[in-house]
């Protein structure tokens, strides 16, 4: 059995949440088994059902850019208590970042940045960590890229048109179109972390 982490703002009843524990409840558990990030320290509805499934639920430093080296402290000290963490799965657009390149650097070689938005809205933010410069920072040539809409993968195709000369064939790219059955995206994506656990 693999254990893939998702990386979310906190387990409420809010889109991709709910999306999650949808696919979360149609997986087979034996195989793959979810567990949570949540990077704000508020406890979520879905807590105690993920809890039941066989879940965990990890509350991060949070996303602020001065928690950043608590944030990779963090993850470092649970990949090495949790080597059964195969994959981490970011939800959480450009802020993503910060689970992704942590886990990198924790050694987790499985990373995937999920495009939720169909579109990069302009940001100005004199932040060092803006929503712009960690979007570009996801993409690089070893990240698994997937979207389970057309208009998703969009996102991805711009932010790769804003880096002159990154081969846009680099890495992989999965396009499925999610329609609403979930018992088959759910496969789908299983089936997605199994292969890709098993390729790393």
């Amino acid at each position: 059995m693999i254990r893939v982490l998702q990386s979310v703002s906190n387990m409420s009843r809010a889109g991709i949440e709910t999306m999650l524990m949808n696919y979360y409840r149609q997986i087979d558990r034996s195989m793959v088994q979810f567990d949570f990030l949540a990077n704000k320290p508020v406890p979520g509805e879905y807590d105690e059902e993920i809890r039941s499934l066989g879940g965990r639920v990890f509350v991060s430093p949070g996303l602020n850019p001065v928690h950043y080296p608590a944030y990779e402290r963090f993850m470092a000290k649970l990949a090495k208590e949790s080597p059964e963490l195969r994959i981490v799965h970011g939800h959480n657009e450009a802020m993503a970042f910060y689970a992704l390149e942590s886990a990198r650097r924790a050694g987790i070689r499985v990373r995937i940045a999920h495009a939720h938005n169909t579109r990069i809205l302009r940001d100005y933010k004199s932040c060092v960590f803006s929503d712009r410069v960690t979007k570009e920072a996801l993409i690089n040539p070893e990240a698994f890229r997937l979207a389970l809409e057309e208009d998703n993968a969009s996102w991805v195709s711009q932010i790769l048109s804003l880096r002159g000369g990154c081969d846009r064939r680099a890495g992989e790219q999965a396009v499925r179109a999610a329609g609403y059955d979930i018992e088959k995206e759910a496969r789908f994506l299983q089936s997605r972390y199994l292969e890709m656990a098993e390729r790393r």
